[in-house]
């Protein structure tokens, strides 16, 4: 399942002792995540069928999830190794209820006039059931998840019952969807990562140092390589700018003094040295090498990007994986 696992928050330079830490660009970055259990090692081909209402919705949230670089989805179960079986149902919990409220105003001349809201509001509940079965008919595993829509006051107040109940209808027809949206992914989300390769996607940033004691003039051009070969997406050791980078990095960390903060190199500028070379070790596939990294990294401090927690809980994923 392809997707973002701290979210696209707004990124802030943090005040260090002698430097500012400057964020060039937020960059995506796709891996495979193993599964924790290895019984579908074989399957090649997926189809997903379903029964129940309005199940088109909760299918294609679940195709668009399948990890397409591993997985060929099909069209019957014949040709599928593994079948993904999904069951939608909605219930009604509140039907539509149209209410009123007059309130008694006040205009600039003084002169009293009523104003009547029309509201309506009801109440839905979803769920959903997804399968997976081995073409052999054997039932892997099942996933069950359920939500509720809520209409409320807020979301149709109009001047007249009509378009109130217009509102209402428009509010369903919309929230429905985001919550079938929403419960298929996590419920698929779910089996996915228990049983079949997922895609996912590692946000990092390549670090820049604003500083007027100190130059950091290297740092800053590795940053620049570093972000350059990201987004050339070849990932390739070895590259000339890659390889330009990791040696600055690593001749700035030869400087480093843990126990003084106003020097070059403190445990600041340590940190971010070995995070930035944490990522390029995930990226070239040295989990083991970026796990050490990144552990390093926060010893020294953790405060220097959210992306920093967020490679350190992923490699700890992998190793439970046993992806190293």
């Amino acid at each position: 399942m392809k997707k973002l696992v701290y979210g696209l928050t707004l990124l802030t330079s943090l005040n260090l002792s002698a430097q500012n830490l400057d964020n060039t660009k937020l960059t995506q970055t796709e891996y495979h995540k193993p599964p924790m259990q290895n019984v579908l090692n074989d399957v090649k081909t997926i189809f997903v069928e379903g029964n129940g209402y309005n199940v088109n919705e909760a299918k294609n949230a679940i195709e668009s999830d399948i990890n397409k670089n591993i997985y060929t989805i099909v069209g019957d179960r014949e040709s599928a190794d593994l079948i993904i079986s999904v069951n939608l149902n909605k219930g009604i919990i509140s039907p539509m209820r149209t209410t009123s409220n007059t309130e008694t105003k006040t205009d600039k001349n003084g002169k009293s006039y009523t104003v009547t809201t029309y509201y309506a509001t009801g109440s839905q509940k979803y769920n959903i059931s997804v399968k997976f079965i081995k073409k052999t008919g054997e039932v892997v595993n099942t996933e069950n998840m359920e939500n509720t829509l809520n209409i409320t006051n807020d979301k149709t107040a109009s001047s007249d019952k009509p378009s109130a109940e217009t509102k209402y209808y428009n509010a369903i027809s919309t929230g429905e969807n985001e919550v079938i949206y929403s419960i298929s992914r996590q419920t698929f989300y779910k089996l996915e990562s228990n049983y079949l390769i997922g895609l996912e996607t590692l946000l990092h940033v390549p670090l820049k140092i604003k500083s007027r004691k100190f130059d950091y003039t290297d740092i800053n051009e590795a940053a620049d390589l570093l972000l350059k070969w990201i987004e050339a997406k070849t990932f390739d050791a070895n590259d000339t700018d890659i390889i330009k980078a990791l040696g600055i990095y690593e001749e700035a960390l030869k400087e480093l003094n843990e126990e003084e903060k106003k020097v070059r190199v403190n445990s600041e500028v340590g940190a971010l040295c070995y995070y930035e070379l944490a990522y390029y070790y995930f990226a070239t596939k040295n989990y083991s090498k970026a796990n050490e990294y990144i552990i390093k990294s926060e010893s020294l401090d953790k405060r220097i990007n959210y992306t920093q927690e967020q490679l350190k809980d992923v490699c700890a994923d992998l190793q439970k994986r046993k992806a190293f």
